[in-house]
């Protein structure tokens, strides 16, 4: 986006709400034949990450709007000085603790009219005019403020934190910081979100719950997106944050089989501390990881459109025409390993092993059961040809239809292309291929030396894509 241009030419305001519209678009999802479902308020969101926000910019005046959302706040710092008392006794801000009406639980319907000037009998402070009862504290409040003795003085807005009572920018940006500190005392919580060393998916998701606004049953019967808060999984519980990301019997399992259930205070504490603290300890890493896989795993069973597994193929070729080798292996949802195969086919070009990875893969998941699966390949030229019209007479025609045949069979499967940088397990089982003289071989286990490449894809790690 050319922001130097932004800040120089003055862009129209339809521009603007376009360009802020795509963003919000990007930040929840929508896609464009659908209505978007905000989480946040979207000046929330604009707010810097420290100050609970996304740090999102708006595309129009960012000072002008910042002046504008402060004024709202500077006006609780000014009141009014007293001078011929033409001012309501409830509703304006004359008193140094506030505006009586948002202090007092009732006011009595006979006095909402009246004004300050109604009070004074004589130079002296008479309440027993009034209907409505004023407890003690702030009975002693009115009758400490001086009632003016010059008739010509005037009823005018003044600074109450400046001693000669004018507003100054330096006293508004002050008064402002330390209204902020007060207000936000668990920006402790932010600061950590901040500084957490996560992917930024993960850290978007401890935002949400932050926040409070993870979009849960419970959520969205409140939004009316629903009319069950029951838990999609369980169906057991109302799924609030706390059932969805730990107390289900679902997502206990998980904690449980990773060893986070007996540790100290895992069942206790509210959910910004008990994340923090588990994230702060010797297995954050591991954590953060399962929290994204339980909230990930709750989405494809609430919604149905989740798949069994996902296949990731590769072939190699040590040459061009050389040894070729084909590879792969099924994960579940969860990425966790299911089975795999390798393949040695002899020497030919490197684009057979990456037709051949495919085939053997679907055949393999069609083979083992699984009715819902996505293949994920890095070869274009592979992808090309089996979307290709006229492949009749291509070399490897008899390979394509093969797999033509099985994508026609009775299952969900969808072929996607993935980058190279993703797919390095299927491409350390192709690479594995080519170093042996073995036919298929089917892998139930992961072999060794894939664990680590298994847990990295887990875990979320991304790699620098070499262009």
């Amino acid at each position: 986006m050319p922001i130097y241009l932004m800040q120089n030419m003055w862009l129209p305001n339809a521009t603007c709400m376009q360009i802020d519209k795509i963003v919000r678009q990007f930040i929840w999802g929508n896609q464009e034949t659908g209505g978007s479902w905000n989480l946040i308020n979207w000046n929330m969101v604009t707010r810097p990450r420290i100050n609970r926000g996304l740090g999102v910019r708006e595309t129009s005046s960012y000072c002008w709007k910042s002046i504008i959302r402060a004024l709202h706040h500077l006006r609780e710092g000014f009141m009014i000085r007293l001078g011929t008392g033409d001012v309501s006794i409830w509703y304006d801000k004359w008193l140094e603790f506030g505006k009586l009406a948002s202090i007092l639980p009732v006011v009595n319907i006979s006095d909402t009219d009246m004004l300050v000037k109604d009070l004074w009998d004589d130079g002296q402070w008479n309440l027993e005019s009034l209907s409505t009862i004023i407890p003690n504290d702030i009975h002693f409040g009115i009758l400490a403020v001086p009632i003016p003795r010059d008739q010509n003085l005037k009823d005018c807005v003044v600074w109450e934190n400046s001693m000669a009572g004018t507003y100054t920018p330096h006293l508004g940006y002050t008064w402002l910081l330390n209204k902020s500190r007060h207000m936000e005392d668990d920006t402790g919580k932010w600061h950590w979100l901040v500084k957490l060393k996560a992917i930024e998916k993960v850290k978007h998701l401890i935002w949400l719950i932050f926040h409070g606004c993870l979009p849960t049953n419970t959520l969205r019967f409140r939004r009316r997106l629903t009319d069950n808060q029951g838990c999609p999984r369980c169906q057991f519980a109302v799924e609030d944050t706390w059932h969805c990301i730990r107390d289900c019997r679902r997502a206990l399992e998980v904690w449980q089989e990773l060893g986070f259930v007996g540790t100290t205070n895992f069942l206790g504490g509210n959910t910004v501390d008990w994340i923090i603290q588990q994230v702060d300890s010797d297995q954050g890493h591991l954590f953060l990881s399962a929290l994204w896989w339980i909230w990930r795993q709750r989405n494809c069973f609430a919604f149905g459109n989740h798949y069994e597994g996902d296949i990731n193929v590769d072939g190699s070729s040590l040459g061009n025409p050389g040894r070729i080798g084909a590879g792969g292996l099924i994960r579940a949802s969860t990425g966790n390993f299911l089975v795999g195969f390798t393949i040695f086919a002899g020497v030919a070009c490197n684009l057979l092993p990456e037709l051949l990875a495919i085939a053997k893969g679907l055949k393999l998941a069609w083979d083992r059961g699984y009715r819902k699966i996505i293949c994920h390949s890095d070869s274009k030229d592979a992808l090309r040809l089996l979307s290709a019209n006229q492949v009749g007479f291509h070399k490897y025609r008899a390979l394509i239809f093969e797999i033509r045949e099985l994508l026609r069979r009775d299952w969900t499967v969808r072929i996607e292309h993935t980058f190279r940088e993703a797919n390095f397990c299927a491409d350390f089982m192709a690479k594995f291929a080519t170093s042996c003289d073995n036919g298929l071989m089917i892998w139930d286990e992961p072999p060794q030396g894939l664990q680590q490449l298994l847990l990295a894809d887990i875990m979320g790690i991304s790699f620098p894509r070499i262009v």
